[in-house]
């Protein structure tokens, strides 16, 4: 999936995250970056890439390509894994950790959706400055920090967003039809192909509303629903996204 930036709101055996700590103190980029990104670069010469590590599996989203060639080499100098790739050889994984600076795009949503930790660029920076993995508390992205608290309640509480939900897909998808059906089910929900036995109906773009589609009893809405109430881990209002068809 290439797709990076998509608009967002105003505002399963998930990775375990730790506790959401809101009085974070702020940090600001460390002097020494400048020499220690020059450092990290020349650490270690070879990246490797898309072999998972069981404590420290890195995947990146959302940086510029000046960072991202530092973040790779700190992640690979600390006895991390890279991971580029969501999907590989036709198989859906996981990563333990998102570096992103907190935009939308599918690796954001797929690691709030599989409880993966999300963090800033400053985190590997601090793990660089400091040679070991730091807690990642502080470096949650300010506009999530209350939708993963809201993840972590449903994580202890065992019922994820979609927890219960039946769900039926028609149409084409900005995220990918694979990806938009991978993130309802990791989030608790059962997916269908009968329009007519489901509880939401998720219609894309070019889905041609028969009257077979105008009949269902089920809630129908756009896709921007799903990413939505994903990013704010909350079921956002159904009748703000009735598609214009209907």
């Amino acid at each position: 999936i290439n797709a990076e930036y998509m608009g967002s709101p105003p505002l399963s055996s998930p990775v375990p995250s730790p506790e959401i700590d809101t009085k974070r103190r702020k940090m600001e980029p460390p002097t020494s970056i400048p020499q220690s990104r020059a450092t990290a670069k020349t650490r270690n010469s070879t990246v490797k890439r898309n072999e998972p590590s069981p404590t420290h599996c890195i995947c990146l989203s959302g940086v510029s390509s000046d960072d991202r060639d530092c973040l790779e080499q700190i992640s690979t100098s600390l006895g991390g894994s890279l991971l580029e790739d969501i999907i590989h050889e036709g198989t859906f994984r996981r990563f333990t950790h998102l570096v992103t600076p907190g935009l939308r795009t599918p690796k954001l949503l797929y690691a709030i959706a599989t409880g993966a930790n999300i963090v800033t660029p400053m985190w590997l920076y601090a793990c660089m400055e400091a040679r070991r993995w730091v807690d990642e508390r502080e470096f949650i992205p300010e506009k999530l920090l209350e939708s993963l608290k809201r993840r972590q309640e449903a994580q202890k509480r065992s019922k994820l967003l979609l927890h219960g939900k039946t769900i039926s897909f028609i149409g084409e998808f900005d995220v990918g039809s694979r990806m938009a059906n991978r993130l309802a089910t990791e989030l608790g929900a059962r997916v269908v192909p009968s329009t007519s036995k489901c509880d939401y109906l998720i219609m894309g773009s070019g889905t041609i509303v028969d009257a077979d589609t105008k009949n269902v009893s089920a809630i129908r809405v756009k896709e921007k629903w799903l990413l939505d109430s994903i990013e704010l881990y909350q079921l956002a209002d159904p009748t703000s996204y009735t598609p214009s068809s209907l």
